[in-house]
């Protein structure tokens, strides 16, 4: 039998290909002028019938596609039950946490310290265009109300400036549908 065993035999047979052949052995061919018979050493090729002058098929015909199939399902029945010998498969013991560890008894005891004016906005880091937007169409009109960041793409990046202005009024049109906001995706009649 074959390296891989092939369950499409008829894709062999319109080859011509024996699958069950040792790599190596001997396989003939005809050649289509004269009619004489060789033998040539060849692993599981079949010969093409024209050798010379064009020829409309390949010179090795191509072997079936899924030769190198592998099933990684396992199919071969029951699967063996364990001897009295074998180690059981069992869940680790569980083990409760100790909430009270410091780690956890201590999580967040110098939360109170302050007089409260400090909020989590306060450590965002970023460009000042980002913060607080929360849409595209936001921070491209924060940018675009930026005098120095329009007088710098005026200078270095004209033609930026003008995508810019053009995605604003795309998004101006966007933002402004009328929506019902009962039903999402669902526009009433204008």
């Amino acid at each position: 039998s074959s390296k891989y065993p092939s369950n499409n035999q008829k894709h062999w047979n319109k080859l011509g290909v024996n699958p069950d052949q040792k790599p190596g052995c001997s396989t003939t061919y005809c050649e289509a002028e004269t009619g004489v018979r060789s033998l040539i050493r060849v692993p599981n090729h079949r010969i093409a019938g024209k050798t010379s002058g064009s020829s409309s098929e390949a010179y090795v015909q191509p072997k079936p596609l899924n030769i190198q199939y592998n099933p990684r399902m396992y199919d071969g029945g029951l699967l063996p039950r364990l001897n009295f010998t074998d180690k059981q498969v069992v869940l680790p013991e569980h083990k409760p946490r100790d909430f009270w560890s410091p780690h956890r008894a201590h999580f967040g005891q110098n939360d109170y310290i302050g007089d409260g004016k400090i909020k989590p906005r306060d450590f965002y880091t970023g460009p000042p265009w980002v913060l607080g937007a929360r849409n595209e169409y936001q921070r491209v009109c924060s940018r675009l109300n930026n005098p120095a960041i329009v007088a710098w793409m005026e200078e270095f990046e004209p033609s930026k400036l003008t995508a810019e202005y053009k995605l604003q009024r795309y998004l101006f049109k966007k933002v402004n549908k009328r929506k019902n906001i009962k039903f999402e995706r669902y526009r009433d009649s204008p």
